[in-house]
């Protein structure tokens, strides 16, 4: 018996909306795979090496595939009743709201620590000005590159990892697979030569100079579920702490806003840190090294108070900081 006309025009938008999910799976799958590969070839090479110019590309695409997924609107009804999922923090990298693939992968490939290993090398690159003219002009030999282009690609190995690992240090997953040890020291590297050369903070927020200073907050806010006593070691002996605030200060009109929130968000953790709370005065003791408690007071009258200008529901967050500094005026 033929179908009616009502039924048969059902029986083609289900055969249609059929034919549909079968692509977005397929395409979802080519995706992953695609994501997969470009994350297993992610190694540690020499700055401007074959290798490591043949991974600029690669790089910029997994960046760009995650900058994507961040701005796509998410549906948190599909996932509400996932096993496991954590109401509170709004759940796991493979549970949570917004689909972060590039991350979710870089975890299960275990290529956190190579990505930060791999930006560690090329700061370490550029801040040496001997090293860096000599891997340029053997490039510019070696390479149908000229100088601008391969500075082009340099920046954009820079930036391309540098949202990767930012997105990495939002997630708890992400942290304990860190080399938490490195982190520290790259973000304390980093800012250590902003003070050597008199170098301040860059307009682009993309630049590690300002991204090493979310990287801390990010620890910061993670600190008692990682090895928080080893954190507490590492920013003492770094002296990383006094490095974010003072880098904050210099660049404060230049930082943008949700940076300089962030970080005081970061330093708030900090405050309300257990280990820290317990032997705060340590990380004071070397006042030679710019370890002094008014750098925190222009920090709270610079910093702070703009922030809960622009962010004025923040005040409750950054009570513990407020606090501290309290503490760190009558001591004084």
């Amino acid at each position: 018996m033929p179908l009616s006309p009502s039924k048969r025009t059902a029986a083609y938008t289900e055969d249609e909306a059929s034919r549909e999910d079968i692509q977005d799976a397929v395409q979802t799958k080519v995706k992953a795979t695609q994501i997969r590969n470009d994350v297993r070839s992610i190694q540690v090479h020499p700055v401007l090496s074959e290798e490591w110019l043949q991974l600029t590309e690669v790089l910029h695409r997994l960046a760009r595939v995650c900058q994507t997924d961040l701005l796509k609107p998410t549906d948190s009804t599909n996932i509400q009743d996932c096993v496991g999922r954590d109401g509170e923090d709004g759940g796991t990298l493979w549970d949570q709201d917004s689909d972060e693939e590039v991350i979710r992968i870089l975890v299960e490939e275990c290529k956190i620590n190579t990505c930060l290993r791999m930006l560690m090398d090329y700061k370490s690159w550029q801040y040496r000005p001997h090293e860096r003219l000599e891997r340029l002009s053997a490039a510019i030999a070696t390479t149908s590159f000229d100088a601008l282009e391969l500075e082009a690609k340099a920046v954009n190995v820079e930036y391309s990892l540098g949202l990767l690992l930012n997105r990495c240090c939002h997630h708890l997953e992400a942290m304990q697979l860190t080399d938490l040890a490195c982190l520290i020291d790259h973000c304390a590297f980093c800012l250590r030569q902003c003070e050597c050369s008199g170098w301040e903070a860059p307009l682009s927020p993309k630049a590690q100079e300002t991204l090493v200073m979310l990287y801390f907050a990010s620890a910061m806010f993670h600190a008692e579920k990682l090895n928080s006593d080893l954190l507490m070691q590492k920013c003492q002996e770094s002296n990383l702490i006094h490095l974010v605030v003072r880098q904050s200060l210099r660049s404060s009109d230049q930082l943008p806003a949700y940076a300089l929130a962030k970080v005081c968000s970061g330093l708030s953790c900090l405050a309300d840190n257990e280990d820290f709370q317990s032997n705060w005065k340590d990380f004071f003791r070397d006042e030679s090294d710019g370890c002094d408690k008014k750098s925190f007071f222009e920090f709270e009258e610079k910093v702070v108070r703009e922030v809960l200008v622009d962010y004025p529901e923040k005040k409750r967050d950054l009570r513990p900081l407020l606090d501290f500094i309290a503490t760190l005026r009558r001591s004084a």
